[in-house]
């Protein structure tokens, strides 16, 4: 680390002609190890959307990466819960983490809900959708979906939604229950009702 300085000089040529320089001074400097370290953790995805998949006979659930100047966002976790009173389950994480050097996160998938995310060549890919396929006609559940990045920081919960199967549209009745970013360990925070 030094001081840097731009003096500027009239100065006289050999041939008598006036001329501007420009000198850069610097100060001795001092040498110290600084840490780069990034602890601005991920937004949560946007624009959730659910589909009732009749092929497949399951929910499909997708969303759009949220803005992310640092460009780390490094996977996708679904969450899911039967009502406000119960905690989320993760019930499916993508992981398409192609960094060198990988640093453990503190919140990890079972083996059941973990999919990394490599193709036949090698390399990574992203998805932004998941069928729950233990979503059925007589299911009601509240999802919220969120990310994690590089740096093994996990963003807060997206806007958190009922969804229902409703016959007689034969589609999916979705309803907001809580806005996005409500912290994880406590999803409750934004809810209209009083859950305390």
């Amino acid at each position: 680390i030094r001081s840097l300085f731009l003096v500027e000089y009239d100065c006289l040529t050999e041939s008598q002609q006036v001329v501007r320089a420009s000198f850069v001074i610097g100060s001795q400097g001092s040498d110290k190890i600084i840490p780069c370290l990034e602890n601005a953790a991920p937004k949560p995805p946007q624009s959730v959307r659910f589909k009732y998949d009749h092929k497949s006979k399951g929910l499909n659930i997708s969303w759009e990466f949220p803005p992310n100047p640092q460009g780390d966002i490094k996977g996708f976790q679904v969450f899911r819960r039967k009502s406000i009173n119960q905690p989320f389950t993760m019930i499916m994480e993508y992981d398409f983490d192609n960094s060198v050097v990988k640093i453990p996160r503190k919140e990890i998938a079972s083996r059941t809900s973990y999919k990394k995310l490599i193709d036949s060549n090698g390399l990574n890919y992203v998805l932004t959708n998941f069928i729950d396929e233990s979503f059925n006609k007589k299911s009601e559940f509240i999802y919220a979906i969120g990310c994690f990045d590089a740096h093994g920081l996990v963003s807060n919960f997206s806007a958190q939604f009922k969804v229902k199967y409703n016959n007689k549209k034969r589609k999916v009745d979705i309803s907001l229950v809580s806005r996005q970013k409500a912290p994880r360990p406590y999803p409750n925070m934004f809810l209209e009702e009083d859950v305390m």
